[in-house]
């Protein structure tokens, strides 16, 4: 659920319920959003021979495997069940 804010109305945006999303994008990796994020500020710090942004990532991508990944997971459990195990079962987590 999230709220859409149109013309000073504020309304609730149902999502649907019924199946777990399996695009091409999600096929090879079930977060391919934090992997992007984790690979781009690694090739960032490279190119512009920064440690600090690889230094910051560390947190960064620690706190994305060790909080984000594990609630949305229990989130997807809950209103996926079955589905959700079995898509988990069969794409790994990041590569």
């Amino acid at each position: 659920m999230f709220f859409i804010e149109s013309f000073g109305d504020v309304r609730v945006a149902e999502f649907p319920k019924h199946k777990v999303d399996a695009r091409i994008e999600y096929r090879f990796s079930r977060n391919p959003i934090y992997l992007a994020f984790i690979l781009l500020v690694l090739g960032l710090s490279a190119w512009l021979n920064n440690l600090w942004l690889l230094v910051m990532l560390v947190p960064a991508a620690a706190s994305i495997a060790l909080v984000v990944i594990p609630r949305e997971e229990r989130f997807l459990k809950q209103n996926f069940h079955e589905q959700y195990s079995s898509y988990q079962a069969a794409v790994r987590r990041w590569l």
